[in-house]
């Protein structure tokens, strides 16, 4: 009789031990695969998030062409001249230069 005891015993810790595993297995698995699922949309979140910066540097290099443009119109000698019509300046006819012996600064 003893000896049917122990190998009863045996077998219990043996299936106890067995069931142990197989849920470690388990658990392990299942830990995998939620840190898979977390990784990838975190991926894909990060692509999206690029590509929306990448539209809007597009978007910015556009507007400072624009802008780049623009001021390029503003500085030329034909819209100078129109500006200088519209403020009523008068242009002029005759200019003199002060002539100095040395250097001089000027502050404010």
């Amino acid at each position: 009789m003893p000896r049917t005891r122990k190998k009863r015993n045996i077998r219990r810790k043996k299936k106890s031990n067995n069931y142990l595993f197989k849920m470690l297995c388990i658990c392990f698995l299942i830990g995998i695969g939620v840190f898979y699922l977390l990784q990838v949309n975190e991926k894909s979140t990060s692509a999206y998030k690029m590509n929306d910066l990448k539209k809007e540097i597009s978007n910015l290099k556009e507007a400072k062409e624009s802008l780049e443009l623009k001021a390029s119109e503003l500085q030329s000698l034909a819209s100078v001249n129109d500006r200088l019509e519209d403020l009523k300046m008068v242009a002029v006819e005759k200019m003199e230069y002060l002539k100095t012996k040395e250097a001089v600064a000027v502050a404010k």
